[in-house]
């Protein structure tokens, strides 16, 4: 079953190519890292499988429907999305901010149900954020917002997370405990993660296929195969190396 599929896409921002031909199917259960340099359209790769921005040739299909067939209520039951960074831009309690995941699945006029708070709570809980429930965003640190945004898109549940930097801001005890969080909602779903990564360790410890960006639309897309010094060394245009450590091994750049 294809969560998520891309034929031939062909993505063009201001001259420049991010993709192209790009073929790949998403299956329930894959963890997908995005990565490559800074400025070869990772985040512009991200917001178009979002629906966000046009595409020039080829097709996205969401469960195997168009997505420039779908209706934005229906594709956010499918599909949720962290942004990169953004901003406490009006005053609203952590809760009433995590309570907006719900929207999706709340009639039109409607109003949130019991399950949706409890469920908001549950997602809070999950980033360690429900003791302060009823802060004002406005008065949160960056880290302190970025588990509010990750605890609004668990709450609004969407097979396909598209995740921007998920560990923006935080540290790294939070790091890893909310990406383990993440997978195994994903997995409770039989759902699919795609994440934009800048560290190699973190990618590789929790991601199961890999698609990098090598930019001029160059690409390449696998399992942990693809993850050889070599190819990374090409990648991020700098030495590389891989340290055995217990069962496995991690990267070191340099």
């Amino acid at each position: 079953m294809n969560l998520l599929g891309l034929a031939s896409l062909a993505i063009e921002v201001a001259g420049k190519t991010v993709c192209r031909e790009l073929t790949l199917s998403i299956h329930p259960g894959d963890r997908v890292a995005i990565l490559g340099c800074n400025g070869v359209g990772k985040t512009t790769l991200l917001h178009t499988l979002a629906g966000l921005r046009p595409w020039s040739t080829g097709k996205i299909l969401v469960d195997n429907i168009p997505l420039s067939t779908m209706k934005r209520r229906r594709m956010a039951r499918h599909m949720g999305i962290l942004f990169q960074s953004s901003e406490a831009a009006f005053p609203a309690t952590v809760l009433e901010t995590v309570l907006t995941g719900r929207h999706p699945h709340i009639p039109f006029w409607g109003r949130e149900s019991e399950r949706d708070y409890r469920i908001s709570m549950e997602a809070l809980a999950a980033v360690g954020m429900d003791r302060m429930a009823e802060r004002l965003t406005t008065t949160l640190s960056g880290g302190e917002l970025r588990r509010v945004e990750i605890a609004a898109l668990m709450a609004q549940a969407p097979r396909i997370m598209l995740l921007d930097e998920p560990v923006n801001h935080l540290d790294p005890p939070y790091q890893l405990s909310i990406l383990e969080r993440l997978v195994t909602q994903s997995n409770r779903h039989r759902g699919a993660m795609l994440a934009i990564f800048h560290d190699i360790n973190l990618a590789a410890r929790f991601c199961n296929r890999f698609l990098f960006l090598f930019g001029e639309g160059e690409w390449t897309f696998g399992d942990r195969q693809v993850l050889t010094p070599m190819l990374l060394e090409r990648l991020f245009h700098c030495p590389i190396t891989r340290i055995p450590h217990g069962d496995g091994h991690f990267w070191v750049l340099g």
